[in-house]
């Protein structure tokens, strides 16, 4: 990242904000959030397969491990983005070294979190992940739904914000 911002690789007037696409974007969530709700919910399978990590995890050897720990901690879309936002900034590289120590940080946070309780207090951390999980399961529609309606209404007012300037 340094090297990119120090050798004057980043190019941030080339980057156009693409309000348009943001708003159909949020108008796509939207109706997505629409779909999800109004679909006929199907009966729970009582034989459903168990999950990847959860078919690796019944036989541990190194391999699955290794292959576990890359599924989990590979990094997403949301913290690429981040880095090349940061990357791009024009911004002392003090700025952006501590801008990306924060973005790993926070990125890392809920992984080492699970890991501290788990090494703290076995038992009752995997109750709480089963349960979380159960819960999950139980309010699979809701939590889309709501997530959908929360991303799309977040793109239509910036897409719509950066429009009307």
């Amino acid at each position: 990242m340094i090297v990119i911002h120090a050798g004057g690789l980043n190019h941030p007037h080339q980057r156009q904000p693409r309000y348009g696409l943001r708003l159909g974007l949020g108008v796509l969530a939207l109706g997505a959030s629409l779909f999800v709700a109004r679909r006929k919910l199907k009966p729970p399978k009582t034989d459903k397969k168990p999950g990847l990590i959860t078919r690796m995890m019944t036989h541990p050897t190194p391999i699955a491990a290794f292959l576990v720990g890359m599924l989990v901690f590979a990094p997403g879309v949301s913290f690429l983005a981040g880095v090349q936002v940061i990357g791009t900034a024009k911004v002392s590289d003090t700025r952006i070294a501590v801008a990306l120590a924060v973005v790993v940080v926070i990125d890392l946070a809920f992984a080492w979190l699970s890991l501290g309780l788990y090494l703290i207090a076995p038992d009752a951390a995997t109750r709480g992940v089963k349960a979380l999980n159960q819960w999950l399961q139980a309010h699979e529609r809701i939590v889309t739904v709501t997530v959908l309606v929360i991303v799309g209404v977040l793109l239509i007012v910036n897409g719509a914000a950066g429009l009307s300037t």
